[in-house]
């Protein structure tokens, strides 16, 4: 076993220690999400931008990507003529001149599917900082990735008051149960891209006056809030804490080193393996054929010994 020199191997040792309790520990506070059935396989998302996706567009849509691969373990990679046979499951981003924007599928769906996205995402971003058009590119990939909206929880009226009076539709009350759709973790996440859509009985679905009629519980938020996902208008495209512990739920808070579709003990090992310097690419640090508890065990006494 080669070990690797290091003033501050125990310090990065004990890190490592306490960020596996952590990690242990994790529950995910907020997010409706689907089934962990329907995840993409080690968190490896491929895809294609159709040729009439236009520059702006496909900036927005690289940006978008950049979201998830600075706040979360997945992992979107471009599909092309070389790697194509890798990737049978993937998604094409498509300019749709119908109007309409969906993810074609909440999570993993086989074959191609398409992500749709209408002329939004070729305006160029307020003054202020605002792009709506990168905040539904971030949305649907939302749903790509498993989330739903978080208006479809089944918990909604505890989050949300509504001033029934205003909604013109007389079947709308009727919808006031919404049902349960995937997993709901926790609390409402307010500030979640994918609670920018107003609750059942918007102007987009039963005819009612849309946000006019809904206002958080909590009175520390308002819908403004919401909508500006607890910040600034610069911050409406951006994960909220909730969204990233949904996806860490799903695919798990680290990075599958060993590319066996999963993060677990293993991958830990493995990181712990590069960092610390051990000539181990599977985490089996004392060469004993599998990896435990007992390599950690080996690495704690090397290091304390050393």
């Amino acid at each position: 076993m080669k070990r690797k020199k290091s003033g501050i191997k125990l310090v990065i040792l004990m890190f490592l220690l306490a960020n596996m309790m952590l990690v242990n520990q994790f529950t995910a506070h907020a997010a409706l999400v689907v089934p962990k059935s329907r995840v993409w396989p080690g968190g490896i998302i491929p895809y294609v931008i159709d040729e009439n996706v236009l520059p702006l567009g496909r900036q927005k849509i690289h940006k978008a990507i950049e979201e998830y691969h600075s706040n979360t373990s997945l992992h979107f990679v471009e599909r092309n003529s070389e790697n194509e046979h890798l990737y049978p499951d993937y998604k094409r981003f498509y300019y749709n001149e119908n109007g309409y924007c969906n993810a074609g599928g909440n999570g993993f769906v086989s074959g191609e599917t398409i992500i749709n996205l209408n002329s939004i995402i070729e305006c160029v971003a307020h003054p202020n900082g605002g792009d709506n058009g990168l905040r539904v590119i971030v949305h649907e990939l939302g749903h790509v990735v498993g989330l739903y909206h978080e208006n479809s929880r089944p918990d909604l009226w505890d989050y949300f008051t509504i001033d029934w009076s205003l909604v013109v539709d007389p079947e709308c009350p009727d919808r006031r149960e919404v049902n349960l759709i995937g997993t709901a973790l926790e609390g409402y996440d307010y500030f979640s891209i994918m609670s920018n859509v107003p609750p059942p009985c918007s102007v987009n679905e039963m005819g009612g006056p849309g946000w006019d009629y809904a206002d958080p519980i909590d009175p520390d938020i308002s819908i403004y809030d919401v909508r500006m996902r607890g910040g600034s208008a610069k911050d409406i495209y951006k994960l909220s804490d909730g969204d990233k512990d949904g996806i860490a739920w799903l695919y798990g808070v680290g990075t599958d080193l060993n590319h066996d579709g999963e993060v677990d003990f293993v991958d830990y090992m493995v990181c712990m393996s590069i960092i610390l310097g051990y000539s181990s690419d599977n985490g089996d640090v004392n060469g004993d054929g599998e990896t435990n508890l007992a390599d950690l065990n080996s690495i704690i006494v090397e290091v304390f010994t050393e």
